[in-house]
């Protein structure tokens, strides 16, 4: 029985820990708008109340120390580092964290794993057969002017 406390309780936590989540991406999301809105907003007397980089400080470290009483610290990820240590001096610099998205990497990643397993002999020469694959479709490319799906 006490074990099955326990799991609810995990349960519990693990369900706050990404309800808080959330609620601060929901709340820095789209945070300081583009000169056109915010002169939209200002005729039309719309107060907008963005929270200060130290409120989301607080609330980011909050969350990761949360996050690491529910799992390990192993699992602690860049991704998760950043967001609880270092999202409002994104913030705080640049208003929008969606430009930090790591949409490009994640993509090379891909490429890169799907070479390596098509196109390489996965021995000891993997790495230079994937860059000189990358370098013939950049050079073909360029000299022919096509575009190669990878």
């Amino acid at each position: 029985m006490n074990d099955y406390c326990d799991a609810l309780e995990n349960c519990e936590l693990k369900h706050k820990l990404w309800k808080n989540f959330y609620d601060i991406i929901c709340k820095i999301k789209g945070i300081k708008p583009d000169p056109i809105e915010e002169k939209l907003r200002k005729k039309q007397k719309i107060a907008k109340v963005y929270p200060s980089s130290k409120e989301i400080k607080v609330q980011a470290k909050e969350w990761l120390y949360l996050f690491r009483n529910c799992y390990f610290e192993s699992d602690v990820t860049p991704y998760i580092h950043v967001f609880g240590n270092h999202l409002h001096t994104l913030y705080e610099l640049h208003g929008n964290v969606n430009f930090y998205n790591q949409q490009g990497v994640e993509k090379l990643n891909n490429l890169i794993t799907l070479s390596y397993f098509r196109c390489s002999n996965r021995k000891k020469d993997y790495l230079k057969q994937i860059l000189l694959r990358f370098l013939q479709r950049d050079y073909l490319s360029r000299k022919l002017n096509i575009s190669f799906e990878f």
